[in-house]
């Protein structure tokens, strides 16, 4: 067999295997390289934000299993699960509704009814019953915790504000309303009200109840206590009357601006499209600045009261805990809640 090697002079022999030698060199370092990238990928996606990983609806059944996942209260035909943030009850969307018939059979029921469901942005306590006489009974129950309780409201949401309500505690009564302006409509917190606006409907009342429950340098963790819940007014409370909106907001939030680091309300019409966080508060939750329309609704349905439900005529108080994100937030703005306070949170009459 003819050989190439015998036939080239010693010298470009020798060339020829440094040049082999240093391509050899080159590809290990470009191997080096991209073996090097692909680790830093794999620790970029396993270290992704906490907030890029939230909930997302996909299709019904993984739905359902994350449902069936979350159920804290199931007994004599009533169901009370925690229904995650961004998941509707509307037979128009992919919503909660369309899951029902996977609840029904997991559970052993012909079917399962919707008897109350937070709005489509907020998470916590939904209740579903296996027939129409508890569905009945529910609904009853709860018509009395209204009348009842109207002054002191036992549908309690649990939310992280940014910065301080500007009262510790407090019970108002307010209406609200939706304004127009060039052509918009706004909603509104009124302090007064007409009678007549109240019965053509044009002004809905309810009293509100705040209580904070923890402090730290840019946020707080307070309770909103209402039955009112038009155009979104526990969160417009929060906003609009303690300039304190709940972090996420992206609705009532930019009303709330700040002059020489205090809090000044804005006119909604002159509001941003998004509220600009404290650099403080964005660095500790490792969020960059301009990217704080990505941060989730700190915004929680936490108790609800049927009142006389039980058979012994005592109250059935459902008690549902936060999503990860929320008590990642929590933590991480040190939002640490007094152990009396936790234990009235968690007493010894909630179900969870």
């Amino acid at each position: 067999m003819f050989d190439v090697m015998s036939t080239l002079k010693p010298s470009l022999h020798k060339g020829l295997f440094v040049n082999i030698l240093k391509c050899l060199q080159k590809c290990s370092r470009s191997f080096q390289t991209l073996n090097s990238e692909d680790k830093h990928t794999q620790e970029n996606t396993k270290s992704r934000h906490i907030y890029s990983k939230i909930w997302k609806f996909s299709d019904v059944k993984s739905t359902s299993e994350y449902l069936v996942g979350n159920v804290f209260y199931h007994k004599d035909g009533v169901i009370a699960l925690t229904k995650p943030a961004n998941l509707g009850s509307s037979k128009k969307e992919d919503s909660i509704y369309y899951c029902l018939p996977y609840l029904a059979q997991e559970f052993g029921y012909k079917y399962l009814k919707l008897v109350h469901v937070p709005d489509r942005h907020h998470s916590g306590v939904t209740i579903l019953a296996s027939d129409a006489k508890i569905a009945q009974s529910l609904e009853l129950a709860l018509r009395r915790s209204k009348a009842i309780y109207s002054k002191e409201p036992k549908q309690t949401f649990m939310a992280i504000t940014v910065g301080h309500p500007i009262n510790d505690e407090d019970t108002k009564k307010i209406g609200v309303t939706k304004r127009h302006k060039d052509n918009v409509k706004y909603p509104l917190i009124l302090s007064h009200w007409g009678a007549n606006e109240v019965k053509r409907r044009e002004v809905n009342v309810g009293c509100v109840n705040h209580k904070v429950i923890a402090k730290s340098e840019s946020a707080a963790l307070v309770l909103v206590s209402t039955w009112q819940l038009r155009h979104h007014c526990p969160r417009m409370f929060l906003s609009d009357i303690m300039l304190s909106p709940v972090l996420g907001d992206n609705m009532f939030g930019p009303r709330v601006s700040s002059l020489f680091e205090k809090p000044v309300l804005i006119k909604p019409w002159h509001a941003p499209a998004v509220k600009a966080l404290p650099p403080l508060l964005l660095q500790t939750l490792n969020v960059r600045s301009g990217a704080e329309s990505l941060i989730p609704l700190h915004f929680h349905l936490h108790e609800l009261v049927l009142h006389g439900y039980l058979k012994d005529g005592s109250d059935l108080v459902l008690h549902s805990e936060p999503p990860d994100f929320f008590l990642w937030t929590q933590k991480r703005l040190n939002l640490q809640v007094p152990d009396e306070t936790r234990n009235c949170l968690t007493g010894v009459d909630t179900v969870s």
